[in-house]
């Protein structure tokens, strides 16, 4: 019998009572291997539950030493005002469970169906050369998707976006062609940012901190861990309700048999005779540097050389590797628009009969100011690129990586780079991308995990770890499944 309040309650704006506790095992009777269950329960000053979910959690259960342990929780929601937090027990020693509640359920809702749903959160500024003149005029720009485009300078891109167009306004005098660079316009984001959560203000106070007191994990020592069987690394994989913890700052996956090939000697086998094309972001290129690292073959920028478009040959073993990012960039930088490219057209362009590809898809950083549909059709066309690749190249690899959470430094950044919405573009890429043959490669629990503060480029530690997961697929043994679409 449901004996939750019928009358509406103020829900989670307000003050409400929190508590975590421990359901399974029994606090004594804890071992290596098991799977934790906690209970959070959110009520009202009266004692009622909540009687809705909603709200965006984080869970780690960590050790601080012997050894240094943690991972992250995965969070249950049973829309009744309360959560479970399933957590593994990886290693032998103490381990305590932190939860944090980032955003109320109204928070979420509002992030997901008001600021995700707007138009116009991300402008930038459009530079225009004017032959025989020094004048570099400039002018507002931003993608669309409806709209009476007359008299403005549009430049559509079907094969990867779709409907959506990029548009500038048209200085006066200037050929539309003549378009050469762009550059955030901070001002108006802001703006615009400020505009849409006027009222909302406080949905986005400090999050919700709980601590659970210390746990004893035993095993056949401190130096204990789980060694479960675990399957073969497959694309489409389904998600372990772990993915794996951090043991002295070595990731242990739980997604599948991941073997190290990160190894000087060993890489460079692996990669001979190869071409190695990273589509993603900053958080991309520190793979990029990281992997010729590995190798012995530091990477030095040339004089000149734009930070958006890199490539290297080494003809000693004959491999190539290339990190591209995407149009459309959100930063402080200028970007002169012929270094960058949409990875779609870049994809269809592979045409070498060897077919000695690996291609590594990371579109997430600079995508949570576009809307979602928008965003959604541009990775529908990326699903149409990849397939169109695959009947060229059947048995080259090909891995998605996953976003992670991130920073906010300010109230600005909790808005228009929530980590919700990044936890969103996520799901969106794994759903379009599944059943084609994609390898997924998940970092957000990985970087959860690790104890640190969450930047958007986060340490080399945890960068090697998932560039040993990605080598694991590139380099191992698993081939690819027949395209089936």
């Amino acid at each position: 019998m449901d004996d939750h309040p019928k009358t509406p309650l103020p829900e989670d704006e307000g003050s409400i009572n929190t508590s975590v506790s421990l359901m399974s095992p029994k606090k004594d009777a804890i071992k290596v291997g098991d799977m934790l269950h906690y209970r959070i329960t959110c009520s009202h000053k009266n004692g009622s539950l909540l009687h809705s979910g909603g709200g965006f959690w984080y869970a780690t259960l960590d050790s601080k030493a012997n050894p240094k342990a943690s991972t992250a929780g995965k969070i249950e929601d049973h829309n009744n005002g309360t959560y479970s937090v399933y957590a593994y027990a990886g290693w032998a020693g103490e381990a305590s469970l932190s939860v944090r509640r980032i955003l109320s359920r109204q928070a979420v809702d509002f992030m997901l169906n008001t600021i995700w749903t707007a138009d116009d959160r991300v402008v930038w500024k459009g530079f225009f050369n004017v032959p025989g003149s020094k004048n570099k005029p400039s002018s507002a720009c931003r993608l669309s998707r409806h709209g009476n485009w007359t008299g403005k300078c549009v430049y559509p891109n079907k094969n990867a976006l779709g409907k959506t167009v990029f548009l500038c306004e048209k200085p006066k005098g200037v050929d539309c062609d003549n378009l050469y660079g762009t550059k955030s316009n901070g001002r108006q984001i802001s703006a615009r940012i400020r505009g849409l959560a006027q009222g909302k203000e406080h949905l986005f106070k400090k999050p919700i901190q709980l601590e659970n007191p210390p746990v004893k994990i035993s095993g056949a020592g401190a130096v204990a861990v789980a060694a479960p069987n675990l399957p073969q690394c497959l694309p489409d994989v389904k998600l372990p309700l772990s993915q794996g913890y951090w043991r002295e700052d070595k990731w242990q996956s739980l997604l599948c048999q991941i073997t190290d090939w990160t190894e000087k000697a060993k890489l460079t086998s692996c990669l001979q005779n190869r071409t190695i094309l990273l589509f993603g972001d900053s958080t991309t290129r520190q793979w990029f540097v990281h992997i010729l690292e590995l190798m012995d073959r530091k990477f030095v920028a040339r004089k000149g050389e734009p930070g958006f478009f890199w490539r290297r040959y080494y003809e000693d073993i004959d491999m190539s590797i290339t990190i591209s990012f995407p149009k459309e960039l959100v930063g402080s930088a200028t970007v002169i628009l012929d270094t960058v490219y949409y990875e779609h057209d870049l994809i269809d362009k592979l045409n070498n009969t060897r077919c000695n590809y690996v291609i590594m898809v990371s579109p997430w950083a600079h995508f949570s100011q576009w809307t979602r549909e928008s965003y959604t059709e541009r990775t529908e066309k990326l699903r149409e690129a990849l397939i169109r690749f695959r009947r060229r190249c059947p048995d080259a690899k090909i891995v998605l990586k996953g976003p992670h959470a991130r920073d906010h430094n300010n109230f600005d950044a909790q808005i228009y780079s929530s980590d919700v919405i990044l936890w969103g573009i996520g799901e969106i890429n794994q759903r379009l991308l599944s059943g084609i043959g994609v390898w997924f490669l998940p970092i957000w629990d990985m970087n959860l995990a690790f104890p640190v503060r969450k930047t958007i480029h986060m340490p080399v530690t945890v960068i090697h770890e998932e560039v040993k997961m990605f080598m694991s697929y590139v380099c191992g043994d698993s081939k690819m499944p027949a395209l089936k679409v």
